[in-house]
């Protein structure tokens, strides 16, 4: 068997499109492309058969060691596989990446803030793009009706809570294929971005009362029959730079921004994992970055908008307080410190959580080092 390696390692995390190319023309070669580019090739040296043997061919697996079965898995994931029944060149492998992109289209004022990225293969035909900013006044396809109604119930957000309309948000997309409306579903999910206003970057959507937090926000898309709003699929992405909202939507319609305030409500938070066994490995282990805000440790979600949490001893002495605001995203880490710096002992704590209006909440939890 001829093994052709690439030459440049793939960044973890990221999806990348390969392309392996065996041509039999002339003495043979092996081509791999990454990302449309010529990333390694080599001769066949006299081989003249794809397979190797009676061996199948796979691709995400294949044998190691001198064993029949297949135990070499590719530690990631493989999407959208295509096999063709001839080979390709460089021209064509940079082609076909350059249609595995999606595009992000901005449509011209005063709607220029709204971004769609449309997969390459959401639609089967060429598509334009109707958008409306006003569609209970100027609607496109959707009866205004259905809009009114449907704002009369609030939708409630993952935890429950009744969410608030962001005034002005509300846009209605019409895709167009051969000169009538595309209602069905896309091929692939797009992605739709609203913009939201923060001026002065305090992490509050401006002129709304009771502050509405931006860590809040999520796109929703008008669902007709019955009129309901309906949270866009994850990912969800609240980018603060360019201040937009984005959500995968499966067809087009009409999408609004809903959030809520938090302000002063301590109802809903709570802390994991309980019991908290730092560096254990396990589910009890500490809570990632990723998944608190960018801090590890013990983990306080679903926090008010802005307050303290003082952690006590089973005898009431206070441990630490911590502060928290609107940037905290309503998430707060403790790293298990007390206030001079030093790993408190395994035991039984108790942490007082309080909005800056006053509301509270006391939880119990366990540490065990």
């Amino acid at each position: 068997a001829v093994c052709l390696t690439s030459v440049a390692l793939l960044d973890p995390g990221k999806w990348h499109h390969v392309i392996a190319v065996w041509d039999p023309a002339g003495a043979g070669t092996q081509t791999i492309y990454i990302d449309g580019a010529q990333n390694a090739t080599q001769g066949l040296s006299g081989n003249t058969g794809f397979r190797d043997g009676t061996k199948r061919v796979t691709i995400g697996n294949r044998p190691f060691g001198g064993t029949s079965s297949y135990n070499a898995a590719f530690a990631g994931s493989v999407d959208e596989l295509r096999v063709l029944n001839r080979a390709i060149n460089a021209a064509e492998a940079a082609a076909h990446y350059g249609s595995a992109l999606a595009g992000t289209f901005a449509p011209p004022p005063p709607n220029q803030d709204l971004r769609l990225t449309i997969p390459p293969n959401a639609f089967s035909a060429p598509v334009r793009f109707h958008v409306s900013n006003n569609p209970q006044a100027n609607p496109l396809r959707t009866a205004p009706p259905a809009i009114a109604t449907a704002l009369l119930s609030p939708p409630r957000n993952e935890t429950g809570a009744v969410t608030t309309l962001i005034a002005g948000s509300i846009v209605e997309f019409v895709a167009e294929v051969n000169g009538v409306p595309f209602t069905a579903d896309l091929g692939s999910p797009a992605t739709v971005a609203l913009p939201y206003a923060d001026a002065d970057a305090n992490s509050l959507v401006d002129g709304t009362d009771p502050p509405i937090n931006v860590g809040s926000l999520r796109v929703y898309l008008l669902e007709e029959t019955p009129p309901r709003w309906v949270a866009l699929a994850a990912p969800v992405a609240v980018d603060t730079v360019t201040r937009r909202v984005s959500g995968r939507t499966p067809h087009f319609s009409v999408f609004a921004l809903f959030g809520t305030s938090g302000i002063g409500s301590a109802d809903e938070v709570n802390v994991y994992p309980v019991p908290w066994r730092p560096g254990s490995g396990g589910r009890f282990d500490s809570v990632s970055p990723a998944n608190c805000n960018g801090g590890s440790g013990l983990c306080f979600d679903k926090l008010p908008t802005e307050g303290t949490i003082r952690i006590y001893t089973i005898t009431g002495e206070q441990v630490v307080e911590l502060g928290f605001q609107a940037a905290n995203a309503n998430k707060l880490a403790w790293d298990g410190k007390n206030a001079a710096g030093r790993m408190v002992a395994s035991g039984v704590y108790f942490a007082r959580v309080t909005g800056f209006a006053g509301a509270s909440r006391i939880l119990k939890f366990a540490i065990e080092r």
